[in-house]
């Protein structure tokens, strides 16, 4: 496996632990239940712009979706490197 799949994998058991720990917190599940209820809103909501609009919409919350998860993966991944380079100030072997 190379260096990246590594990373990546690593990341992605991290964002699976958070989210875990996610699920208890009474915020989180406060939030993600009126997302839930709201989705339905939203649904009929869109259903009441053309065919166009509704794929214009729907792309555009994609790919923000997307982004947020690339700045996941980058937040991590700095993370890491502020770690290895805490441990190399404090002269710990790596």
């Amino acid at each position: 496996m190379v260096l990246s799949e590594a990373l990546g994998t690593l990341i992605l058991e991290r964002q699976e632990m958070a989210y875990k720990r996610a699920k208890k917190n009474p915020f989180y599940n406060e939030i993600r239940k009126n997302q839930l209820d709201n989705m339905e809103k939203v649904e009929k909501i869109l259903k009441r712009l053309k065919k166009d609009e509704r794929l214009t919409v729907r792309r555009y919350y994609e790919r923000e979706v997307e982004i947020s998860s690339i700045e996941v993966d980058e937040i991590y991944i700095q993370g890491f490197r502020d770690a290895f380079g805490l441990l190399m100030l404090l002269g710990v072997s790596v």
